[in-house]
C-alpha cells in the first residue's frame, strides 16, 4: 500500500497518495490491527515520511516539516540511523522552503554528526544545502575569521 501510495505521488497524483498514505496510518491505529511491535513502528515511520513527501510536492511545506519532524523523532526512538538522517534532510528541504534557515541548518549539521551510520548520498545533500544557505548572521565563527 504504501509502494503505491509512492508511485501516485511520483506519477503527480499526490492527493491521492495523500489518501493512499492516509489509509495506512488508519490501518496502523486500529485497535484490531495485526502489525504490531517493531514491524508496526517502521511501518508508522515510513508512511508517516510518505505524508510529508505528498505534501511537499503538493506545496504545503508546514505541514510536510510537520510530518518528517514527526517521522525523524519516531526513528530515532526505534533506532535507525539512516532513516532518521533521511528525515533530517528532508526536514532542512523544507524549512529552507518556509524560511527558517536557522533551524534547517541545525537539521543539517545533526546529519553530518551521524558520519558513517547516515547513507553517503544524505551526508552529500547536506553539505551540499548547507553550503547554499546564507551566512549566519552577526558572528558565527566563520564572520569573526573574516574580521
Amino acid at each position: 500500500m504504501r509502494l503505491c501510495g509512492g508511485a501516485l505521488r511520483l506519477l503527480g497524483r499526490a492527493e491521492e497518495a495523500l489518501t493512499q498514505h492516509k489509509r495506512i496510518i488508519a490501518f496502523l491505529d486500529a485497535l484490531d490491527c495485526p502489525v504490531s511491535g517493531h514491524v508496526a513502528d517502521l511501518s508508522r515511520v515510513r508512511t508517516i515520511h510518505g505524508l510529508g513527501l505528498d505534501y511537499a510536492a503538493l506545496g504545503r511545506w508546514r505541514e510536510a516539516a510537520d510530518h518528517y519532524r514527526d517521522a525523524q523523532v519516531r526513528s530515532s526512538r526505534i533506532d535507525i540511523l539512516h532513516r532518521e538522517a533521511l528525515l533530517l534532510v528532508h526536514l532542512g528541504e523544507a524549512l529552507i522552503e518556509l524560511g527558517e534557515t536557522e533551524e534547517a541548518r541545525s537539521c543539517l549539521r545533526q546529519i553530518l554528526a551521524f558520519g558513517e551510520a547516515a547513507y553517503s548520498d544524505d551526508l552529500e545533500t547536506a553539505q551540499s544545502l548547507l553550503d547554499s544557505l546564507p551566512a549566519t548572521r552577526g558572528g558565527g565563527p566563520r564572520a569573526q575569521s573574516m574580521r
